[in-house]
């Protein structure tokens, strides 16, 4: 395998050492950006929960906000210009080359979000065989000194009738060292169909897995995650 390649063209927006030309497969899912200015790429979930690391990966976008929202072929998001508002971009993974699933990823920015956390919004992998992995969404940095409430939705998931009865939240450490890495402040609220949990002061350069799973008033487990990076400004 190649130690290092990118498919096609030399991508707009993509620095550092980097081949490209034609026939090479993709980024080595071990040089795949596990961390970036806001979040991670789009890919480094799917590396994770797939042990891509040993193999190449490749985000081809084909579609969305153009040219507002752009991602790059490693999975980094880059905006030349992006006001206040929504914006997507739909793309196809590739591993060694080979087409194995079609990705979205929706991005609310700036003033239009109201209390709380901003949100880039992973739609999961839709895989071309019959498989399917689900990815954590990824919430706007937050400084050391800041206090924000996250917001979990369950909107999409339940059934007419259905309701968000009862909700049990986490935090875990993803990457970074913090010796009290529970963020969680207070206990979380439930207004179906949607939970909050209120969080606190994060580590500089830590990022934390927050997760809530949530019960139906039908008995239905319905589980969301988003990672969080802790940032110093000042």
């Amino acid at each position: 395998m190649p130690a290092f390649q990118a498919y096609g063209a030399d991508p707009t927006g993509m620095t550092g050492l980097h081949h490209y030309g034609s026939g090479a497969l993709g980024w080595p899912g071990a040089l795949v950006p596990s961390a970036g200015v806001s979040f991670p790429s789009l890919l480094h979930n799917d590396v994770v929960a797939n042990g891509w690391a040993d193999r190449e990966v490749r985000w081809r976008q084909t579609g969305g906000t153009l040219p507002l929202l752009r991602v790059a072929e490693d999975g980094s998001i880059y905006h030349p210009v992006m006001p206040d508002g929504s914006y997507y971009a739909t793309g196809i993974v590739s591993v060694d080359g080979e087409d194995v699933g079609t990705s979205t990823v929706y991005v609310t920015w700036g003033t239009t979000l109201g209390e709380g956390r901003r949100i880039v919004r992973m739609s999961p992998l839709k895989r071309l065989a019959n498989s399917m992995a689900r990815r954590p969404e990824i919430l706007e940095d937050m400084a050391v000194d800041e206090e924000d409430n996250v917001t979990f939705t369950f909107a999409d998931e339940l059934g007419a009738g259905e309701t968000v009865a009862d909700a049990v939240t986490s935090c875990t450490l993803y990457s970074g060292t913090d010796s009290t890495p529970d963020l969680r402040d207070g206990t979380r609220q439930i207004t179906s169909p949607t939970v909050k949990q209120r969080v606190i002061n994060p580590s500089a350069d830590c990022i934390y897995l927050l997760a809530c799973l949530a019960t139906t008033n039908l008995g239905r487990k319905l589980k969301a995650a988003g990672y969080i990076r802790g940032v110093r400004l000042s």
